[in-house]
């Protein structure tokens, strides 16, 4: 389950566009997306 958590939380944060990095066509820091990512599987997992 947690791995299916990090999985669709890497999967939304990509979709939702807000936070990429560079190589994704954003301008966030790596740092920055991985807080994203943590974020949001931490959501999905409360569900």
């Amino acid at each position: 389950e947690e791995a299916n958590s990090i999985f669709r939380a890497v999967e939304e944060v990509i979709a939702e566009g807000k936070v990429l990095t560079y190589d994704l066509r954003g301008n966030a820091k790596s740092s920055e997306m991985a807080a994203a990512i943590a974020q949001k599987a931490a959501q999905l997992l409360k569900r």
